[in-house]
């Protein structure tokens, strides 16, 4: 129509029908949802551990570490005196070397992602080795006539000494388990 404006066009346009637009909507939509997921999809690298610390007795033990992650890691391992890793899958074994010191003594690693965006230090701590020494007996009287006297030791030490004996004893036929005492008359 030529005498038509400009407002009488654009409400005159053809629209496509409703069924037309339902269906087009009912196939973008499913499609939409399948898509878009992976198009903006950005999955953080993620690292987590079973037990990041470790309490260990002075005898040593083994320990296992299971590690959680969504990417390839490796152990580092900056100070590994006082236990050894190994990885088998996606667990670590700790083996804690027996602490043959009284003090006790600690070391850490790393667990590391590849990328180097996650790491999960573990802790280790162990007790200082507990020394027994039992003597019998424990009270020796002199008479002032002297003589010999066998002392047994029971220790879990590997060694041990005798020192500061007054200058009337002396002492003879030492084992790992006695000694036999010599008191001058």
């Amino acid at each position: 129509n030529s005498n038509s404006t400009y407002e009488d066009v654009i409400i005159k346009q053809p629209s496509l029908p409703k069924k037309r637009k339902t269906w087009i909507l009912w196939l973008i939509i499913p499609i939409a949802v399948i898509i878009l997921p992976f198009l903006f999809s950005t999955d953080p690298t993620s690292l987590s551990v079973s037990n990041s610390s470790i309490n260990a007795s002075a005898e040593g033990q083994s320990y296992s570490i299971t590690v959680y992650s969504n990417t390839q890691w490796y152990i580092d391992d900056p100070n590994g005196s006082i236990y050894s890793t190994s990885v088998n899958g996606n667990k670590i074994n700790v083996k804690v070397s027996p602490n043959k010191m009284e003090t006790n003594r600690t070391g850490f690693f790393n667990i590391v992602t590849n990328d180097g965006k996650c790491s999960q230090r573990i802790n280790i701590s162990q007790s200082g080795k507990t020394y027994t020494l039992n003597v019998a007996p424990t009270n020796i009287t002199d008479t002032g006539t002297g003589g010999t006297i066998k002392i047994n030791i029971e220790t879990n030490a590997s060694s041990w000494s005798i020192n500061d004996l007054p200058n009337w004893c002396t002492t003879q036929s030492k084992t790992n388990n006695s000694f036999v005492l010599s008191v001058k008359g």
